[in-house]
């Protein structure tokens, strides 16, 4: 199962690539308020919002009830514009709290759609942006297919140490 939030579609494209490809099944946390799963894997693609989780993310984590088998795959992915922040670290915390442990992280840079700052009219460096997306969605899905464990995230700031 994968979930995902998106505001602007950036997360919901790499959650259903993700899905694609995995052939696993992808939901909005506006539809799912209970998790219960015996799935091999549980995936969450959400977006960074000023170096963080969006607070309507962090709400649901806050509140969302979930039961997983003890060998279920979770990992995370960052959607982002500059950075990924601290947002694997709040992310981590809250599945901490719920008593259960990130297997991986991951972050794909896009096009940064935080217009008061980022110029969309640009079209060749939009474009240039989203020619480098799909590799770095399809580096992300060989992990996930081989579970590999540990921090994948390209952001200097996505911090996290795997043990």
């Amino acid at each position: 199962m994968i979930l995902y939030f998106s505001a602007t579609n950036n997360s919901q494209y790499v959650a259903q690539m993700i899905a694609e490809q995995t052939h696993d099944y992808v939901y909005s946390i506006l539809d799912i308020q209970n998790i219960q799963i015996m799935d091999q894997y549980l995936g969450f693609v959400f977006p960074t919002y000023l170096w963080g989780l969006p607070s309507i993310v962090d709400e649901y984590m806050k509140n969302v009830l979930i039961n997983v088998s003890d060998n279920t795959y979770i990992y995370f992915v960052a959607t982002y514009g500059t950075t990924c922040g601290q947002i694997g670290t709040f992310m981590e915390k809250h599945l901490t709290h719920k008593k259960l442990k990130l297997s991986a992280m991951y972050s794909v840079k896009m096009v940064d759609s935080f217009t008061p700052i980022f110029d969309l009219s640009n079209k060749d460096k939009i474009k240039k942006i989203q020619k480098k997306e799909n590799p770095q969605i399809q580096e992300i899905i060989n992990h996930i297919n081989h579970k590999d464990i540990g921090n994948y995230a390209k952001s200097l700031l996505f911090a996290r140490a795997f043990a």
